[in-house]
């Protein structure tokens, strides 16, 4: 993995052997999670002069997770990221980092539960049908055949006739030395 402007966050083992880290951010934030085993994610805000509020729970099917949230604003605000699994590394971004990061489709997890690999392969993601492109560029030309066989020739032709001279068959001989029949078909005179 890559990270780029982050803010790193480190997890401590808490009593109830679940793993929490606290950060202070307002507005859209992204969370990555890279932990030893899959189990439910929790997200606390601590708003100023109240009690600790569930703000998300998340059953991802991954270990590694991608939660995006949208924190209220008003100032800061007290965040808990509670994993119930060991996170060997996470961080934190706000909207006006820039990051750069590898993580699988199925990793990224939306508000309603379902994750990305999830909601493309329903085609949930796809968009309306776009325009129909250009034409492409003519593709270069084929090579040319290799050449056939030679073909027959006629060799010789010869014919029958009837006492009257009127031809009524015949042989045709081929260069190969086969010979074809002649048929002769009369049409009467109209």
């Amino acid at each position: 993995m890559y990270y780029m402007a982050t803010n790193v966050l480190k997890f401590e083992e808490t009593e109830d052997k679940k793993y929490k880290a606290s950060f202070q951010a307002s507005g859209k934030v992204n969370v990555f999670l890279d932990r030893v085993d899959n189990s439910d994610v929790f997200v606390y805000l601590y708003p100023k002069g109240y009690d600790p509020v569930l703000f998300k729970r998340l059953k991802p099917e991954r270990t590694n997770v991608l939660l995006e949230l949208v924190i209220p604003s008003g100032g800061e605000v007290n965040v808990d990221i509670v994993s119930g699994t060991e996170v060997t590394q996470a961080c934190y971004l706000t909207e006006e980092e820039t990051f750069v990061y590898s993580v699988p489709a199925s990793s990224v997890v939306f508000d309603d539960g379902d994750n990305f690999q999830a909601k493309l392969e329903s085609g949930e993601l796809k968009g309306d049908k776009g325009d129909k492109g250009d034409p492409g560029a003519r593709g270069p030309a084929g090579t040319n055949g290799t050449n056939g066989a030679d073909g027959k020739s006629v060799t010789a032709i010869s014919l029958t006739t009837d006492t009257d001279g009127k031809v009524t068959g015949g042989t045709c001989t081929l260069s190969d030395g086969s010979s074809v029949a002649i048929t002769v078909t009369t049409t009467p005179a109209s």
